[in-house]
C-alpha cells in the first residue's frame, strides 16, 4: 500500500507521523511523507511601479528559509530512520494552499491514502481560515485518515 502521511513543523503533525508508524504500519508498505512548504514572503518597495528589492533582506528571507526546510526535512528523516520499508521524506516549496498541494502530490504519487493531522480549530476559526484536513477530507479521491491531536 502507498500511504502519504501529510506533515508541518507542529507537534500535532510529528505525533501523528508517529500514531501512523506505531499503529497501522507495514513493513510493505511504500510511505511518503509530504509537507507543503510556503513560499516565502519576499520583501520589496515599490517606486513609480517598479519594484526595488532589497538584496540583503531577500538573501537573510531566502537562507531562513531554506534552513527551516531542511530542518523539517531532517526532522522526519530522524524519526523514521528506524522504520521499515521504503521512506520518503519531501518538502516542497510550492505556491497555493497545503490542502492542493497534498492532494496534487497523492495524485502524482498514485498513493491509497493520506494521513493527516488536524489541529483542532475552533468552529470560527475554522470557517474564517479554513482547514488543512478539512480541504482534503472534502477534495482527495482517495481515504483519508484524519488524527485528532
Amino acid at each position: 500500500m502507498k500511504v502519504l502521511i501529510a506533515v508541518d513543523a507542529s507537534a500535532g503533525a510529528e505525533k501523528c507521523c508517529k500514531w501512523y508508524f506505531e499503529t497501522i504500519h507495514k513493513p510493505e508498505n511504500e510511505v511518503y511523507i509530504f509537507s507543503h512548504a510556503k513560499k516565502p514572503d519576499i520583501p520589496n518597495s515599490a517606486f513609480g511601479g517598479v519594484a526595488v528589492l532589497l538584496a540583503e533582506e531577500v538573501q537573510r528571507t531566502i537562507i531562513e528559509h531554506d534552513c527551516a526546510v531542511k530542518e523539517l526535512e531532517d526532522k522526519y528523516i530522524e524519526l523514521t530512520k528506524n522504520e521499515p520499508g521504503k521512506i520518503t521524506v519531501t518538502v516542497e516549496t510550492r505556491g497555493g494552499s497545503p490542502g492542493s498541494s497534498i492532494v496534487e502530490k497523492a495524485g502524482q504519487l498514485g498513493v491509497d491514502v493520506i494521513v493527516t493531522g488536524s489541529r483542532g480549530l475552533g468552529t470560527v476559526r475554522r470557517t474564517i481560515l479554513g482547514s488543512v484536513s478539512d480541504y482534503v477530507l472534502h477534495h482527495a479521491k482517495i481515504p483519508v485518515l484524519v488524527c485528532h491531536n
